[in-house]
């Protein structure tokens, strides 16, 4: 965790969704696990080094962070990278495809 979160920071900033056309970013900074097989709540208990994964995580705003995690923001990846590559985000019918 403490490897993975500064590089996580390092590729997002402060929310990996600033700029983006889903609402001005609000809040904190916090670590958002992607994904339901990797939601903090599925991953209790797993090996720290299969937990904390970059491709698995991301920066988000406390805003952004809780509307994904109240299924108002459908964020999908797009390669085998996961997080590291990139993202196809949707709300309302505005869908933005990352250029990473």
């Amino acid at each position: 965790m403490q490897a993975v979160r500064p590089q996580v920071v390092i590729r997002d900033g402060h929310c990996r969704l600033y700029g983006m056309p889903f609402g001005e970013c609000r809040g904190h900074s916090e670590w958002s696990h992607y994904n339901a097989t990797h939601r903090r709540s599925k991953t209790r208990g797993m090996d720290p080094g299969q937990r904390h994964d970059r491709r698995h995580s991301m920066m988000l705003c406390t805003r952004h962070s809780q509307d994904y995690d109240q299924n108002r923001l459908d964020i999908r990846e797009l390669t085998d990278e996961g997080c590291d590559g990139p993202l196809r985000v949707e709300r309302d019918g505005v869908v933005l495809i990352e250029d990473r």
